[in-house]
């Protein structure tokens, strides 16, 4: 069990599929780096927004049941 493993496992690393497996490890980095540099630039503006829809309902008031 370990040696068939291992044998997939240096396939995988070495040859063409290690390739592809290298190239989507990559580019999930590369998503990853986007959405945590999107989040952090726009972190601000939808703080901004939940604040002022927070203050926009603050003084409502909800009438009373039948």
């Amino acid at each position: 069990m370990a040696s068939k493993m291992k044998r997939v496992l240096t396939q995988l690393f070495n040859g063409r599929e290690g390739a592809s497996f290298t190239e989507y490890g990559l580019l999930l980095l590369l998503v990853v780096i986007a959405v945590a540099v999107t989040g952090t630039t726009l972190a601000g503006d939808i703080t901004a927004f939940l604040n002022n829809v927070g203050d926009f309902f603050a003084g409502a008031t909800v009438p009373p049941s039948p």
